[in-house]
């Protein structure tokens, strides 16, 4: 699922960099279509708070190298848009039971527990990342 959600973000950010439309996918007019169940996935999940900060470290970082970049990547990378990636990525990975089974996890005390602390987690492994890279290029 990480690997099809990276996928299609490059998908995307290639296709913005060059100009042209990205077509998004669409979640169908029913209850249960798998599309709007993961997008309910990825808000009880803390998936979409954590998205939106994991844009924002990835862009401070790459200021620190090449601004011109991270400028023009701000202003084609959309949070929401992301979200979408990810949850169409969850609908092509499980059923739409297997989701609803994992909402209802989240509305517990331990998943809300999860789903609030997922942008402190995503924020510490990133930053975590990023220094393991820096020790690796450095001379």
């Amino acid at each position: 699922m990480v690997a099809l959600s990276m996928k299609a973000g490059q998908d995307y950010m290639q296709k913005k960099m060059a100009g042209l439309q990205v077509d998004l996918p669409k979640p169908g007019p029913k209850k249960d279509d798998p599309l709007k169940i993961a997008i309910a996935l990825t808000e009880a999940s803390g998936e979409t708070a954590a998205t939106a900060e994991t844009i924002d470290l990835m862009l401070d970082s790459l200021k620190k190298t090449n601004p011109p970049l991270a400028k023009r990547m701000g202003e084609l990378i959309i949070a929401a848009d992301m979200n979408l990636l990810g949850a169409k990525a969850m609908a092509d990975t499980f059923t739409a039971k297997e989701m609803q089974a994992m909402i209802d996890f989240f509305r517990t005390p331990t998943g809300q527990k999860l789903a609030k602390h997922t942008p402190a987690i995503m924020r510490e492994s990133g930053q975590a990342s990023e220094k393991y890279f820096q020790s690796k290029l450095r001379p």
